[in-house]
């Protein structure tokens, strides 16, 4: 697959044509392998942005990538940029700590293989510091550092060397989980706006969990959020593993039964904060997990936010 951008159309007079192609065999990026190649890229993303966000509309989702190596960072970000995803690179944990914290990301795709840092340590802090999306990537095919990768919060992971095109239907994904619509037991939309398990609180519209007791934050990432939706809507039946993980990953073999399972001891973490002394997801063994506590639903209006 190969276009370009820029050539005949509204930015033909702004910038260098964009060229981006997939599976290319002359491109120095592994990241992701595609190859852009621009007289001057930077003067080419600031059309693009002019373009869409004065003509085209505004973009939504911005993107913020890890990546120390610049023309890797810079090709990613115009691949997103192409896409229709504001995307911006920084070179250092740190700055990525601080530009989460200033606001405004929709999503994190964060490379784990710093050349200075650890990066799962690195990617802990930030996990710790926000509950934003979080894709990690690794040049590193192993299985431990996938799993521990999704314990630690991340909600999606992805092995290096990988197409383009499945890195944008990852951020997608996660995206789409996300910003779910509401729903409640028997999967209904508008079933309710909130949910009570227990002593956990649930407000189906924002995607978000509390202590009914004094309204604290759990701090559930969007893939845990999707995880327990996904027992809500059961209705305290049964959901197996395979069912949990088209509910959350759709259709993809990369992921595994170990991911639900860290993914699972996660959240168990969080509501155990809500509930003390008491598990309110069951594990049945060989069969999959269920909701141990009753499910109660309203509007809302008398709950307050979540």
């Amino acid at each position: 697959m190969r276009f370009v951008l820029g050539q005949n159309g509204p930015l033909s007079n702004l910038a260098p044509p964009l060229t981006i192609s997939e599976n290319s065999e002359n491109t120095d990026l592994d990241l992701i392998g595609v190859n852009v190649g621009a007289p001057d890229l930077r003067q080419w993303k600031r059309a693009w942005r002019a373009f869409v966000s004065g003509i085209g509309g505004p973009m939504k989702d911005p993107i913020l990538i890890l990546e120390e190596r610049p023309r890797a960072a810079a090709e990613v970000e115009a691949f997103l940029i192409a896409h229709g995803f504001p995307a911006t690179s920084v070179a250092s944990p740190d700055r990525a700590l601080k530009a989460v914290r200033a606001g405004g990301v929709a999503l994190v795709v964060f490379n784990l293989d710093l050349m200075a840092e650890d990066g799962m340590a690195a990617a802990r802090c930030l996990r710790d510091e926000s509950q934003v999306p979080l894709i990690l990537i690794s040049g590193q095919n192993d299985v431990h550092l996938r799993v521990m990768g999704l314990e630690m919060g991340a909600d999606d992971f992805l092995t290096a060397p990988f197409e383009a095109r499945e890195l944008l239907a990852r951020i997608r994904s996660v995206l789409r989980r996300h910003r779910a619509p509401a729903s409640g037991p028997g999967g209904e939309p508008g079933g309710g706006r909130h949910i009570r398990i227990g002593q956990v609180e649930l407000n189906m519209v924002e995607a978000s969990a509390r202590r009914a007791s004094d309204g604290a934050s759990l701090s559930l990432t969007s893939t845990e959020f999707a995880l327990l939706k996904a027992l809500v809507e059961a209705e305290n039946d049964v959901v197996s593993r395979d069912d949990i993980l088209r509910a959350i990953y759709g259709d993809r073999s990369q992921v595994t039964d170990r991911a639900i399972d860290a993914h699972m001891v996660r959240l168990r973490r969080k509501l155990a904060k809500a509930a003390p002394g008491r598990d309110l997801i069951m594990t049945v063994h060989g069969r999959g997990y269920r909701l141990a506590a009753e499910i109660s639903v309203s509007a809302g209006a008398e709950a307050g936010p979540v």
